[in-house]
């Protein structure tokens, strides 16, 4: 039973016997009314300073527009700061990832005398093709487990471009990365520049 509660009920007790009092149940004694008179001061005294706290405690509205302004100060200056170094993150991600595709590359065409991943049954004098490129990383020696994903786009799909075409000029973002085995010449496929000014292209 609440604070609250109890006071109410001994207020009804206390204009209960203040109609009673002179009657024969309580005789000529006044105790006992006294003593109820106390307890209902007590909880009287109890419950106005509850609700002296509940009130200390509540927030003034003026105070909730300075928290609430303060707070968003402070998103204004870390929220950037947090996008910036994610960005530069992926940055790097795209870097490292772009040396392990070369790495791989070099490494794969040292193994079939001299002919890049890309060509089906390692002859180069036929077009190359994506499930060429995959088998020579993705079959033994296994040099990838899978292919790595371009961190900026989430994209793993490979743009292979055929023997004697020029390569693009500039990424579409249609993929995530372009390559092309006769120059082994592999790049990210997402246009616009990172965090320096440099070109994803250029990677």
């Amino acid at each position: 039973m609440s604070l609250r509660t109890i006071y109410q009920k001994a207020r009804l007790c206390s204009s209960f016997l203040s109609v009673t009092k002179k009657e024969a149940v309580w005789g000529s004694d006044n105790r006992l009314f006294g003593k109820v008179a106390a307890v209902i001061s007590r909880l009287n005294n109890r419950y106005g300073e509850q609700r002296n706290l509940m009130r200390r405690k509540a927030f003034t509205l003026v105070e909730l527009l300075i928290v609430i302004s303060i707070l968003g100060i402070m998103a204004a200056i870390v929220l950037p700061l947090f996008q910036g170094n994610l960005q530069q993150a992926k940055e790097a991600a795209a870097k490292d990832n772009l040396r392990i595709f070369r790495t791989a590359i070099e490494t794969c065409t040292a193994r079939n005398n001299g002919v890049p991943p890309g060509y089906p049954n390692n002859d180069p004098t036929q077009s190359p093709t994506l499930a060429a490129f995959l088998g020579g990383l993705l079959g033994p020696p296994h040099y990838f487990k899978r292919i790595p994903d371009n961190p900026l786009n989430d994209d793993f799909v490979i743009t292979i471009i055929d023997n004697g075409v020029s390569f693009p000029a500039a990424a579409d973002g249609s993929t995530g990365w372009i390559y092309q085995p006769a120059t082994k010449n592999i790049r990210l496929n997402y246009p616009g520049t990172d965090s320096e000014g440099v070109s994803y292209f250029e990677y």
